[in-house]
């Protein structure tokens, strides 16, 4: 054991040591800072148990990184790529409060070059070359040797683990109850232990996106049929990107967000829609999934169909068209799609990160439905409110709130000009729409129109410390998690569906939606009868008057049974979801502080009523509805 300590060629156990050592100390400092608010010194014992952390974390990352060290070849590259990959991460739970779960790590893996460049910035590059390419370039340079035969030096390596392992056994003999206490009631810790959360998550995300290329596609609602309405019915659906529902003034806020909405008529906006995720990549799939949140399954949302392939077999024309950065997660992958960045068209994308702004998302719309033959879907993807670079999401005649944070560092700016610069993105958003509505209604002599519009995910703006999105969704914050849904019919539309307004803005105003409820009130919308579709999660069931029919094949669950699996009636049996009380206000050490908000306990009570309210209108509702005669 003596020739491990030569300096000038120590035993490569002492590259994981030191390795062990970092990640302990400097490598993990959001873990440290989360780990100081939690920890509480009162009294010798506590500070002890205290102490024992840097030990604890040495030793696991010790064992953790033993198996890379034997590697001859290999050690020293994947350290270094560790320790990199780690700076970087460490910057953004650092300075923008995100944890990294499988959901961040797929959402790096499937971002592209404009996006990645939004992020960049000197303290970003800093904290790299200081935290990962220094102390990669310190193990890189260092020469290390075995020191006699190979059984010596497979010896230095048992020992070193059999040492760790004593080290570990008489911690958790003092600090059992300790940690267990710590980690049983702060689970989102794990999440933020560098490189361990990073190596888990990217692992699983990597086999759960291979398992699902081999899997078939399977199939939904193969007894899909769609009734003929006196009309052709075209819909516009825009999934909006890290819009935040209190932020809308025709939610309550104060602040004039929606000026083109709010002169509107027909405009129904729902108060209370939580999303299925804080992050595209998992709300995108599961809205449009026949899964519910509670059981969404990313890989086998990635291996069978979804509400657009279920629509387009029935012969409704869907279109895709996109302006987001990210994509759109696989769900347009059977459906025609159009790449708006592509046409580079001069007015729309000056930005200098290669993005557009969303209102090419019109852009040659007209043609595109004039070439439509019956019912139509247009689905629309912007680029909304995506931050960190809120300020190019926007043009400057948008820009009606100053002073505004023209910078990528959002965290250094002041909470009013982070918030202008918000609010003007949703200005801007709410224009788009207001200009899709005015091309649907050139079209309403001829088809029924209407346009749904709803976020994926939404926005933290410094609350509780946190910025931008993709917190995990158990201790993700009401800014993240509570999103807009606007509607807007023609009165053709209203008329020929049998739809009461006044009903629907009663459940908009008092009920509790959420994402789940897209993927069901798309099929009802038009009048999609199948054995996937469930009447309790469609928003419109409960607001159809007896003159729209009955869909033949359809079949009506309860509304208080929610969704899951499929019982043995048809029926699918319910889960917490469509019951679920939200909890807000968790803590989150790195920042979240525990709050009893009035306006959360008054949503509480409005969601139960709501159940309610759903039980009494839907137990008698049949399936969605058919044309009327004539």
């Amino acid at each position: 054991m003596r020739d491990c300590f030569t300096w000038h060629r120590p035993h490569p156990v002492t590259l994981v040591w030191l390795s062990a050592a970092f990640f302990a100390t400097a490598g993990n400092m959001a873990l440290w800072k989360s780990l100081w608010s939690i920890v509480e010194i009162h009294g010798f014992r506590s500070a002890l148990f205290i102490g024992s952390l840097p030990l604890l974390l040495f030793c696991l990352f010790n064992l953790l990184l033993t198996p890379v060290g034997m590697l001859p070849l290999l050690r020293k590259p994947l350290l270094a790529l560790l320790l990199i990959v780690s700076s970087a991460a460490s910057y953004f739970m650092l300075h923008y409060g995100v944890l990294i779960d499988r959901s961040m790590v797929q959402n790096v893996l499937e971002t592209n070059q404009a996006e990645m460049a939004s992020y960049f910035s000197l303290p970003l590059v800093l904290s790299v070359l200081l935290l990962g390419v220094l102390p990669s370039c310190i193990l890189l340079l260092m020469r290390t040797g075995n020191h006699g035969r190979p059984l010596r030096s497979s010896l230095v390596w048992l020992a070193n683990v059999l040492a760790t392992m004593m080290v570990l056994v008489t911690i958790a003999l003092g600090f059992y109850k300790d940690y267990s206490s710590l980690l049983r009631n702060n689970r989102y810790l794990r999440e933020q232990v560098l490189p361990l959360n990073i190596v888990r998550h990217t692992y699983g995300h990597l086999g759960s996106s291979h398992r699902a290329r081999l899997q078939p596609l399977r199939t939904l609602a193969d007894d899909a049929v769609r009734a003929q309405g006196p009309r052709p019915r075209l819909v516009i659906l825009v999934v909006g990107e890290t819009a935040r529902s209190r932020n809308f003034q025709l939610n309550g806020y104060d602040r004039p967000t929606n000026p083109m909405l709010s002169r509107k008529d027909n405009v129904i906006s729902f108060q209370s829609v939580s999303s299925c995720g804080t992050a595209t990549a998992i709300s995108l799939p599961c809205m449009f999934s026949s899964m519910p949140r509670t059981r969404f399954d990313a890989e086998r949302a990635a291996s069978q169909e979804n509400v657009l392939d279920i629509l387009r077999k029935t012969g409704v024309d869907v279109v895709w068209r996109d302006n987001n950065n990210g994509g759109c997660k696989g769900v347009c992958a059977r459906v025609p799609t159009d790449y708006m960045g592509q046409l580079k068209v001069d007015s729309l994308c000056t930005n200098d990160d290669g993005t557009c702004l969303d209102e090419i998302l019109l852009h040659g719309l007209s043609s595109r439905i004039e070439a439509m033959q019956g019912d139509g879907l247009v689905v629309l993807h912007p680029l909304g409110s995506h931050g960190p670079t809120y300020f190019q999401r926007y043009p400057a005649d948008a820009r009606v709130f100053s002073p505004t944070c023209d910078s990528n560092q959002i965290q250094k700016c002041s909470n009013e000009a982070l918030v202008n610069t918000y609010d003007n993105t949703l200005v801007y958003t709410d224009r788009m729409l207001g200009s899709a509505i005015d091309l649907l209604q050139s079209y309403s002599d001829d088809r029924d129109v209407a346009l749904i519009y709803v976020s994926d995910h939404g926005e933290s703006l410094g609350e509780h410390g946190l910025y931008l999105h993709g917190t995990p969704y158990l201790i993700a914050p009401q800014e993240q998690t509570r999103v807009p849904m606007i509607m807007w019919f023609s009165a053709q539309f209203v008329s020929h569906a049998g739809l009461d307004p006044a009903c629907l803005r009663r459940d908009a105003a008092t009920r509790v939606f959420s994402h789940d409820n897209l993927f069901h009130s798309l099929l009802g919308l038009f009048q999609v009868s199948t054995t996937e579709y469930h009447a309790g999660l469609d928003v419109f069931a409960g607001c159809r008057g007896p003159s729209a029919g009955s869909g033949p094949r359809a079949i009506a669950c309860p509304a208080a049974r929610g969704t899951s699996a499929p019982g043995s009636d048809g029926c699918q049996t319910a889960t917490d979801e469509t019951v679920e009380v939200l909890q807000f206000g968790r803590t989150l050490g790195s920042g979240i502080a525990a709050e009893h908000d009035p306006r959360e306990r008054d949503f509480l009570g409005v969601r139960r009523k709501s159940q309610a309210g759903a039980v009494a209108r839907l137990q008698n509702q049949p399936g969605p509805p058919q044309a009327p005669a004539g």
